[in-house]
């Protein structure tokens, strides 16, 4: 099970890679979401937890070009904003499977990337 982790800020970059190793699965962590599409082309990731909000690809884009890759891909979009518009959209389109507020409980992240783990099996 490959997990890919994708946020433009390293400590919470560092955070979630501390938060996720319980969930037991390898691990890969991208700050540039250009970064995680090109590795996705030769490591395909069964996992995804990505940022809404990255520089010159927004979070939906990465998902949506990594689930073109990877049509079983299971997400989790984490954002600091409200739900919007755009994200109802995505929904909508299956490019994420949880939604996640900022700030996260641990607790919370774990139970959701197990959820997620359980539906990528």
């Amino acid at each position: 099970m490959r997990l890919f982790i994708v946020d433009d800020d390293p400590d919470v970059l560092r955070a979630l890679e501390l938060q996720l190793r319980p969930v037991g699965a390898e691990l890969h962590r991208f700050q540039d979401p250009q970064a995680a599409l090109q590795a996705a082309k030769t490591k395909l990731p069964d996992l995804a937890v990505v940022d809404f909000n990255l520089p010159r690809m927004s979070g939906l884009e990465l998902l949506r070009r990594l689930k073109e890759l990877n049509p079983n891909l299971r997400a989790m979009l984490i954002t600091a904003q409200d739900a919007n518009d755009e994200i109802a959209k995505a929904r909508d389109e299956h490019l994420f499977d949880v939604l996640l507020g900022k700030p996260w409980r641990m607790s919370e992240i774990i139970e959701k990337a197990r959820e997620l783990v359980a539906l990528a099996r």
